[in-house]
């Protein structure tokens, strides 16, 4: 998300990486999110058990080095993110 104005990016993390196209030059809050990605429930059984339990890829935005603020530069920039914290309560 942009501090101040710009537009807000995103990218699709796969096997660790992530890249984007869209990314403008700003200070922007980076923030990570994951989710289970897990085909659909089968039954109204499993739907009910998935509700209930939290995702096993679960990031909390909240989590240790999760919500930094960055400097983009908008030139084939590479950022690290390394982010930790309590599991979904």
């Amino acid at each position: 998300m942009p501090q101040g104005s710009g537009t807000p990016f995103g990218g699709r993390i796969v096997a660790g990486v992530y890249t984007t196209e869209k990314a403008n030059a700003g200070t922007f809050i980076a923030m990570v999110s994951a989710n289970a990605g897990d085909a659909a429930p089968r039954t109204r059984e499993e739907s009910e058990q998935r509700r209930n339990a939290p995702s096993p890829n679960y990031i909390p935005g909240k989590a240790e080095g999760n919500g930094k603020s960055v400097e983009v530069t908008g030139d084939g920039q590479t950022l690290d993110f390394a982010i930790t914290g309590p599991p979904r309560p």
